[in-house]
């Protein structure tokens, strides 16, 4: 249990920009770790896709309401980049400030024979494999979104001889 306390003693240090030897109860978590979070949503295509979903796809607008805003659809590329912006923000917080340290994939292990029986009705005989490949391909890319969260957020905080946190 020491050496796991004093990790999580040496993370909220880097967090709060405090040192440990000056370490006090009242320290916060400094405001530009959240801002850095907040950032990576809001430099994602996230609120564009909550405005066609409001305006076209979840309520009924008029065209007043819809301004300038044209429906020219959705791009996937654009609902990944979102769910990657989720995934590193909900990573940071439970893995790096509340520290809910357990191992989990970004997309989950597919159930046995999520594909079989497809190529029946909708996909030429031999594409179950094809699929499989994409699932397997898709999976490995989306797993390695939780890579540098860490280093992004805390790593480049250094603690000056006096305590006091800077930008590296």
């Amino acid at each position: 249990n020491f050496l796991s306390s004093k990790y999580r003693h040496e993370r909220f240090d880097l967090l709060a920009g405090a040192n440990s030897s000056s370490r006090q109860r009242g320290d916060l978590i400094r405001d530009d770790v959240f801002q850095t979070l907040s950032g990576w949503l809001d430099h994602s295509p996230a609120e564009s896709l909550i405005a066609i979903s409001h305006k076209f796809l979840a309520h009924a607008a008029d065209v007043g309401s819809l301004g300038s805003l044209r429906y020219s659809g959705i791009k996937l590329a654009d609902v990944a980049s979102t769910q990657r912006a989720i995934v590193r923000v909900e990573r940071a917080i439970t893995d790096l400030i509340l520290y809910v340290s357990e191992w989990r994939e970004v997309v989950p292990m597919p159930p046995l024979g999520m594909f079989q029986k497809l190529e029946f009705p909708y996909s030429p005989v031999g594409s179950i494999q094809d699929m499989d490949k994409a699932w397997d391909a898709l999976s490995e890319e989306r797993n390695k979104w939780c890579k540098g969260i860490s280093d992004e957020l805390l790593d480049q905080m250094t603690l000056d001889p006096a305590g006091n946190t800077h930008s590296a």
